[in-house]
């Protein structure tokens, strides 16, 4: 039936844009890899507590120009981002 068609289209979709979230994400733990690198040669600390509050806040603005008013999803979404770009720099 065209219902069932379009529930297949619509997960296919989903999955497609779930494959690229994954992407985009292994692409920032990378680049937070060789952020840690840099940290390391300038005796820098892995931690910037303001940096991360700067970037939270940031992304909490730039979700709701998107449409979006869900504040406490961006903000865990990116606490787990972030610890888990800590972990990776650690």
């Amino acid at each position: 039936s065209a219902a069932a068609m379009s529930l297949v289209e619509f997960r296919k979709k989903i999955d497609a844009l779930d494959e690229q979230l994954l992407l985009l994400l292994a692409q920032r733990l990378e680049i937070c890899q060789k952020l840690a690198d840099y940290k390391h040669e300038n005796n820098l600390s892995i931690q910037d507590r303001d940096r991360e509050q700067e970037v939270i806040k940031d992304r909490i603005k730039m979700f709701k120009e998107l449409g979006f008013e869900d504040q406490k999803f961006v903000q865990g979404l990116f606490e787990l981002i972030i610890k888990k770009s800590r972990e990776v720099q650690q």
